[in-house]
Parts: structure tokens; sequence; C-alpha cells
């Protein structure tokens, strides 16, 4: 065989090893991303509270399946001692064979003894489950606060806490949800898609936060995500803080997945929001 030929072939057996590199490293940080859940903390300053205020949010559950995540997402929950719970929506999938891990899942977390609350979600909305949900809910002193408020005290002082259900699918209503609250102290709020930018934009809201977006599911470095259903490709709002008016509102990448199961740099996440008294 000429010289010619057997460097060529050897160029292509590197190029080949390569690519199969890649792709199983590529396979296995895809596999890790959507299997192992991690605790992200945010941090903000108001002079609305007392002394620190720890609100955890799980986000887009999406019906996961997987004993030993749903057991490190509890573990996680409870070392992170948070005041309460918020849910933002997406807990079920549009199609579900059995809720019996939403029930592992909210037994273990009602177990805890922090207080729960949630919103509903567009697949929550679109599921036939949805009343098993809401039982669910009920079973475990999950309390469902869309388009309503709760006063909520205790060590941090005294907060606002605002449901405003689900905008992609219309289901938000903001000013509903305003409606009789404090004119004074802290307002947080819960909600589950980042279409509430409109109506966030000119409420009288301290802190937001939400979900729906998966981060895109799949991002790519110094691009960022590349499609979020609702916004297209190359979204200008799929993950982290934005301004709104006068409010921060926070989008949480979640914990599960919708359509393929694949998360690449975008790991299932849990969000721990820490509120300090300047």
């Amino acid at each position: 065989m000429p010289e010619r030929r057997k460097l060529w072939w050897r160029r292509l057996a590197w190029a080949l090893a390569i690519v199969v590199c890649v792709a199983v490293a590529v396979a296995a940080e895809v596999y890790r991303e959507v299997h192992t859940t991690r605790l992200v903390t945010e941090t903000t300053v108001t002079d609305k509270l007392a002394r620190e205020l720890r609100i955890m949010q799980l986000s887009d559950i999406h019906m996961r399946d997987d004993p030993a995540q749903l057991a490190s997402i509890v573990a996680q929950v409870r070392d992170a001692e948070p005041h309460l719970i918020v849910i933002a929506g997406d807990t079920l999938n549009t199609y579900n064979e059995t809720l019996d891990p939403l029930h592992d899942l909210f037994s273990r977390l009602a177990e805890l003894g922090i207080p729960m609350y949630a919103v509903l979600g567009n697949h929550d909305h679109w599921s036939k489950d949805l009343p098993q949900l809401i039982e669910l809910y009920a079973r475990y002193g999950v309390r469902l606060i869309d388009n309503t408020h709760e006063v909520v005290s205790g060590e941090f002082g005294t907060f606002t806490l605002l449901g405003a259900g689900d905008a992609y699918t219309d289901h938000a209503h903001l000013d509903q949800a305003l409606q009789g609250a404090p004119a004074e102290g802290f307002r947080f709020l819960l909600t589950h898609a980042p279409e509430i930018l409109p109506q966030l934009e000119t409420a009288d809201v301290d802190y937001a936060v939400c979900g729906h977006t998966h981060g895109g599911q799949v991002a790519m470095p110094f691009i960022g995500a590349l499609y979020v259903p609702g916004q297209g490709f190359f979204p200008k709002h799929s993950r982290g803080r934005y301004q709104a008016g006068k409010a921060t509102l926070y989008i949480d990448s979640g914990i599960g997945t919708s359509g393929m199961k694949v998360r690449f740099l975008v790991q299932s996440q849990i969000v721990l929001h820490v509120f300090k008294p300047s």
C-alpha cells in the first residue's frame, strides 16, 4: 500500500476514534445531567424582611421516575432548611402511566414538616390526571395558590406569597392574585412560565420565580439555550435572573424533561432562594 494511502487511513482511524470518544463523553454527560439533580443557591438582599427568608423552588418535576434521584432531592431540601417549598408547575406530564413516583416524592417531602405551595403548569392543565394531582396535593398538604395570595409569617417576619398560575396557557391572572394583598412588605410571586413578564412589568412585586423553559434542555457554550416552546430558537428568556419592572424574575431550568429525555449543559436542578435583610 502506498505510503500516502497508509497515512490517509491512519488519519481516518484517528478521526473516527475522536468522534467515538466525543460521542461517548456527550452521552455520559447527558445521562448525568438528566439523572442527577444539583442544588443552586440564589441570594438577594432586601430591606423588607426582619430576618433571613429561605424558599426552596422545585420546578417541572415532569413525573421523574428515578427513586435515587428523588431521594437525593428530598435530602437536599432537608439539608437546606428552607422555611417553605414552592412548586412552580408541570409536576405532571401530559400523559402519565402512573402517579406513584409523585406519591413517593411528596410523602417524603411532607415528612419534613415544611409548608408547601404550588401553582399549575401547562402540562398539568393538559393532563387528564389533573384531578388526581389536586387530590395528591391535598393529601400531602400542598396548598394550590393559582391566582390568589397568602400572608406568611415566621421568624423572618411577614411577607405576601402570590400565585399566578400558568401564563403559557392563559391561566395566570396576577391582578387577581394581588386583590386584597397587603400594600406594604415583601411580595414574592410563584408562577409557571416567563410569559408572565408583560403582567409583571407593571405590577408591585419584588421577586418572582417560574420554570417551564427547562433552560432549553440543550444549550451550547457562548450561545446558550437553543430552543424553548413559545419563544422559538435562541430564546430571550431561558434561565437565570431577569428584570421586569421593579421585580426580579428567576427562571429555573427545573428537575425533569419533556419530549426527549435529554439535557446538555442544563443540568437538572432545584433552587434555594435566600433573602437577606439589608
